[in-house]
C-alpha cells in the first residue's frame, strides 16, 4: 500500500480496528498490523517527552530480534508525530502473524508428542531470552503466539528491553517467569510440566 506519514491518521480512518484502547489503537491493513500509541492526558504527554516512545521502542526491539534470529514479527516502520521538540503520538507497523495464543494452542493438543514438543519449544525460547538478557514486560498469553509450524512468536515489544545489569535482569526474569506461568490455571496438568522453568531463575 501507499501512505504519507504526515497523513497517516487519514489513511487509518478506513482501516480495520482490532483494538481501540485508551493508550493504544491497533489497526489491520492487508497483511500489516499498525499500532498507534496515544497520548491519554497532559501528564502522560509531559512524561513522554523524557522517555523513548513506545513506537520507537517496538521498532528497535523488533529489529534486534531480526538481527539475532529471535522469534518476532518483521517490522516495517515507525513514526513519531512531532512539533518542534515535542513528541506526540507514535506509530509502529509490523507483519501480521497467523497464530493462536500459547494457552489456546496447548489446550487444543491431544497428542502427547505434540505436547512434549511444545514444552521443549517453551524451554528453548526461555533459554534464548536468558542468553540475550531479554525482558518482554507483559508475558500474557496473547503476546506469545504459536504458528502452523509450532513456532513460538512473541509480539508487543513496547515495554520490552535488553538488560545490561545482571542483578536487575535476575529480578525481572523472576517476575517474567511467574507472569508466564500465571497464564495457566493452577490445576492445569501442563502447568505442572513446565514449573521447572522456575529453576532458570
Amino acid at each position: 500500500f501507499h501512505y504519507e506519514f504526515n497523513n497517516i491518521d487519514n489513511f487509518l480512518m478506513n482501516a480495520e480496528i482490532i483494538k481501540n484502547g485508551n493508550t493504544c489503537t491497533v489497526f489491520r491493513v492487508d497483511d500489516l498490523i499498525i499500532k498507534r500509541y496515544n497520548i491519554k492526558s497532559i501528564w502522560h504527554f509531559i512524561k513522554m517527552q523524557f522517555i523513548k516512545s513506545r513506537g520507537k521502542n517496538s521498532w528497535q526491539i523488533s529489529n534486534t530480534f531480526q538481527l539475532h534470529n529471535l522469534p518476532g514479527p518483521k517490522p516495517f516502520f515507525y513514526f513519531e508525530k512531532r512539533f518542534l521538540f515535542f513528541k506526540f503520538t507514535s506509530y509502529f507497523a509490523m507483519e501480521r502473524i497467523d497464530g493462536v495464543s500459547i494457552v489456546s494452542y496447548q489446550e487444543s493438543l491431544k497428542n502427547k508428542l505434540q505436547i512434549e514438543k511444545l514444552k521443549k519449544n517453551i524451554f528453548k525460547l526461555f533459554n534464548k531470552l536468558i542468553h540475550y538478557k531479554f525482558i518482554h514486560g507483559d508475558f500474557k498469553e496473547t503476546n506469545i503466539l504459536v504458528d502452523k509450524k509450532m513456532q513460538l512468536i512473541m509480539i508487543d515489544f513496547d515495554k520490552s528491553f535488553f538488560s545490561m545489569n545482571q542483578s536487575i535482569y535476575n529480578s525481572r526474569l523472576k517476575r517474567q517467569i511467574i507472569r508466564f506461568l500465571s497464564n495457566w490455571n493452577n490445576k492445569s496438568k501442563f502447568l505442572k510440566t513446565i514449573r521447572s522453568l522456575e529453576k532458570l531463575i
